[in-house]
């Protein structure tokens, strides 16, 4: 099941840090860097969604891994915009790492034959 996955818990962690980070915005970016952020966790979400249920998981968790590097770029712009401070900042990366780590076990664990030796 979906809410018992590891990564699917730490998405949902993610997410719910990033909506309190999000609400302290300021208003000339939450309605573009803001709405881009949150869509980038919501992306990567339903990405997960749909890997869990697909029969071939490899492109999907590939379009995961792209979107967890969006993601990256958008948070941090923000630093480099000092709209997220660097406490936040580093809250955010630790959970993203813990993410790329869950991502490339996925990606692994689903790899054909061929690739997973080299």
């Amino acid at each position: 099941m979906l809410k018992d996955l590891v990564i699917w818990k730490k998405l949902k962690d993610l997410h719910a840090y990033v909506v309190t980070v999000l609400a302290h915005y300021p208003k000339s970016e939450r309605f573009t860097l803001g709405d881009r952020t949150q869509n980038s966790v919501l992306k990567m979400a339903e990405l997960t969604v749909r890997a869990n249920i697909a029969r071939d998981k490899r492109e999907l968790i590939h379009e995961l891994e792209v979107e967890l590097e969006v993601f990256r770029f958008l948070t941090d712009t923000a630093l480099d915009l000092k709209i997220l401070s660097m406490h936040q900042h580093e809250q955010i990366a630790e959970r993203t790492v813990e993410l790329g780590r869950l991502i490339g076990g996925w990606k692994r664990r689903f790899a054909p034959d061929d690739e997973s030796s080299l």
